[in-house]
């Protein structure tokens, strides 16, 4: 019996000590309430408009030094983005220009097998190493090669794109 009298007696007291004292409400101020209040009043006209949620004001919140320094790097890599973009604009090659009328010129004047040589690898020097396809007269070039020395084809695929074992 003794125990739960003294149980309640402290659990009365700490109740006690943690409770905030009891006041009226009009003496109790929300912060946004009396900042809207001296607004209200005219005592501070040229300050910023308040938000409901948070207690800074949005100029303030909006001008921070890290928030600046975010805006103009986002500014600057976006002026970066429409120069590179037009630089590539400017650098696209047209279809049927001078660089594939003299490459056809220089294929024409090579024997059948060295011109689809040279063409092959152009067009394996743009696809990644696995997605590089061969043809049938790729392969048996490169295995002919192979077996005449492994020494050259070892040179040589280290100056030209050809089909590994």
């Amino acid at each position: 019996m003794e125990r739960t009298e003294h149980a309640a007696n402290t659990n009365e007291r700490a109740s006690s000590e943690n409770s905030i004292p009891e006041t009226s409400t009009s003496e109790t101020l929300h912060p946004i309430s009396s900042f809207q209040e001296v607004t209200d009043s005219g005592l501070n006209d040229k300050s910023p408009v308040q938000d409901s949620i948070c207690q800074t004001s949005s100029d303030l919140s909006n001008n921070t030094p890290r928030k600046t320094k975010q805006r103009k790097c986002i500014h600057s890599q976006r002026q970066k983005i429409h120069r590179l973009q037009a630089a590539v604009k400017k650098k696209k090659p047209t279809r049927g220009g001078k660089k594939e009328q003299t490459l056809q010129e220089a294929l024409s004047k090579l024997p059948e097998n060295l011109a689809h040589f040279v063409q092959m690898q152009l067009e394996l020097h743009s696809r990644k190493k696995k997605g590089r396809r061969y043809s049938p007269q790729m392969k048996s070039t490169a295995v002919s090669l192979y077996r005449a020395s492994g020494k050259a084809y070892r040179v040589l695929s280290k100056l030209f794109i050809l089909p590994t074992k």
